[in-house]
Order: structure tokens, then sequence, then C-alpha cells
């Protein structure tokens, strides 16, 4: 645990501290990132050090933080990781929302990011036909609903990869749910989503060699593999194609690793 402007971060190192650093950047509202990524983490320490950091409203960290813009997400991890003794250049891993602040990372910071695995990473064209009211509406309707309590009933909120985990493991995670879900710093994350976005713009160049997964696209809608297509086109990334749905590092975890291994030998060679 860090202390970051007031807020406790839980920072999380696996794996040789003198190999390559890959971290793993949760998508939106995952209720706990070090438990999320286990299977893939499993499957990468054995050659890399593999580092996750849970913002706030997240995991094990303090459920605070208003203000959830890039810049400030992007700052609380490098402060984290400083603190933490896990120093740069890192192989930054983002899923789904975390794909934005992987971009800013990058663009702000281009010597700390030796490359981009992106797993079913978001770009800022992925927001550009997406209705930010409702995306708003449901942030709130889930905020209050968990409020209540809902997130208490039995199968509400399936866990495909729990069945992984020990079982002291799940009802930590079962407990964190409880916690986390519908929190307030995830809900203006998705509040501010679109800001961030815009922020970005359509047209930045991303330097660092990417390595892209892709899902089928079902959970998200028929524009999301265009998206994908479209960063693959403009970084010159390898696009692999899974047929499994949005969490890629759940159903795909092996072959994930497998690819990430031979990313990370070709970004040493091209050095």
């Amino acid at each position: 645990m860090v202390t970051v402007e007031g807020n406790r971060i839980h920072v999380l190192g696996v794996g040789d501290p003198t190999a390559p650093t890959v971290l793993l950047m949760a998508g939106a509202a995952t209720i706990a990132p070090v438990y999320d990524f286990q299977p893939l983490m499993s499957g990468l320490e054995n050659d890399f050090r593999v580092v996750v950091v849970e913002k706030p409203g997240y995991g094990y960290s303090d459920l605070a933080g208003s203000e959830r813009g890039l810049d400030t997400r992007v700052e609380e991890m490098r402060s984290a990781l400083r603190q933490a003794e896990q120093p740069p250049p890192y192989i930054l891993a983002p899923h789904s929302m975390s794909g934005l602040e992987a971009i800013w990372w990058a663009d702000r910071y281009p010597e700390e990011v030796a490359g981009i695995v992106g797993l079913d990473m978001s770009t800022p064209e992925a927001y550009e036909k997406q209705d930010r009211n409702l995306v708003a509406a449901i942030a709130a309707t889930g905020h209050i609903a968990t409020r209540v309590g809902t997130q208490r009933i039995p199968g509400l909120y399936p866990g495909m990869y729990w069945s992984t985990l020990s079982e002291a493991d799940q009802e930590q995670q079962r407990l964190l749910l409880y916690r986390n879900a519908g929190n307030v710093a995830q809900v203006q994350e998705s509040r501010q989503v679109f800001e961030s976005a815009a922020e970005l713009g359509t047209d930045k160049d991303i330097d660092p060699p990417m390595l892209l997964f892709a899902s089928d696209g079902r959970d998200l809608g028929p524009d999301w593999l265009k998206v994908q297509k479209q960063l693959a086109l403009r970084t010159g990334a390898n696009l692999v194609m899974l047929d499994c749905g949005h969490a890629v590092h759940h159903c795909a975890p092996d072959r994930i690793s497998h690819e990430m291994r031979t990313f990370a030998l070709s970004i040493s060679d091209s050095r």
C-alpha cells in the first residue's frame, strides 16, 4: 500500500524484478484487478515482472477521488509505481477503457513506455457513436442499485474467472464486490470518459510498438471490431482476433501470454 494525494493505493508485483515489466491496466468498473488478472498473471510471471496498480475505487485501494480525468489517473499510477519501486520502462497492457490511459501515457511520457499490448482496448474512436447520456444514466443507476445492496444478490454479478481463485481469494473478491461495486470513483470515470476521449482526439500518434488482441465484438456492438481494425491499421500493430467475449484475458490467457513473450523479444531485438 502506498499513499498518493491522501489516498491509499494497492500495488501488486510478481515475477522476476530484473525482467521486463508488464503493467496490467484494468477496464472500467473492475471490482478487484489483482484477482481479475490472476489467470493472465500466472502465465506471465515466469518471464516478466508483472505489476497491477489498483486505482482509487478498485480492489483494495481507497474509495476516493471525484476528479477522474486521464491526467489524474495516469499520474496516480506513476506516483504509486515510483513509491512501490517499480521503475519504467513498462509494457502497458490495458483492458477496455484503460486503453485511453495507455495512449495518454505513451504520448506524455514516451520514454516510460516500451510497448503497448491492447486487451480489447478502447480508443477515442470507440466513443464517437456512444450516447453519453445513456452511459451516465447506466453508471448512476448502478451506483444507486449497489447503494441499496443489490450486488449481494447471488448470481447477479457472475464471475467467469472466480473458479480459478482459491477459496480464500474468492471470499476476498466477494467482499470487495460488496464494497466496490458502483462506487463514486468508478461512476466519475464513466461520466468523464467522453471528455477524456475528446481530449486525446482520434488522430493521436502512438509511437511505441503495439500488439492488439480483439474480442469477437458481440459484447460491445457492431462498431467495436471496426475500431480495433482501425487502430491496428493506424499504428501498424499486429492484430490477433480471438473467438471470445470482451474479457479476453479470461478466455485466452495462454494465447495472450505466448504472444506477449514473442512481442517482448521483438522489442528487445529492435533496441
